[in-house]
């Protein structure tokens, strides 16, 4: 069983630069022991410039040699245990962080109205850049004002992602300059 992990790491604050790590955990191993250094598989890291547009060209490879690790394949000798046994592994998590989480599913971070992949909490646009809240000022207007209690947040549930992915779906260009564009800023 295997764990696979895309990790981005901004190398200054203009976030022009980064480096992406991607990583294999082997989850057959101890608890204890398939977290440390020496048992991690790192796959790639990717040093990219001028932010990375398509992580998806780099995870062609690995998800071809995931799709073939699916297949039993005998005859492979453990020289740790000094005996020949079949391998066969399945990919059953995939744990990204939140830069990786927009650059997998290909929407702007978090400049969007509806950035939230888990709450329907909207954006607020002011000073030429979306904010999130959970309420809004006393200066506001009374007709506008909001106060979203975090306990009980309204979700997203498996109608409402199929309900945006169709409509982001329906649009020919998802350019943010265009008037006629989705909320959701897919790329």
């Amino acid at each position: 069983m295997l764990n696979f992990t895309i990790n981005n790491l901004q190398l200054f604050t203009m976030r022009i630069d980064s480096i992406w790590s991607l990583l294999l955990i082997n989850l057959n191993l101890k608890l204890e022991e398939c977290f440390k250094k020496h048992n991690l598989l790192l796959y790639n890291i990717i040093l990219y410039l001028n932010n990375l547009k398509d992580i998806h060209s780099f995870l062609k490879f690995i998800v071809e040699k995931l799709k073939a690790f699916t297949i039993e394949i005998e005859n492979v000798y453990n020289v740790y245990i000094e005996k020949i046994f079949i391998i066969q592994s399945h990919l059953i998590f995939v744990n990204v962080n939140l830069f990786a989480i927009t650059k997998m599913m290909k929407i702007f971070e978090h400049d969007s109205y509806n950035h939230c992949r888990f709450c329907m909490i909207q954006g607020i646009h002011s000073f030429n850049h979306i904010y999130y809240s959970l309420r809004t000022s006393e200066d506001w207007p009374e007709n506008i004002a909001f106060h979203h209690n975090p306990t009980h947040l309204s979700l997203r549930d498996n109608a409402i992602y199929k309900r945006i992915a169709a409509e982001t779906l329906s649009y020919e260009a998802f350019n943010p300059q265009t008037r006629d564009r989705s909320e959701y800023r897919v790329v």
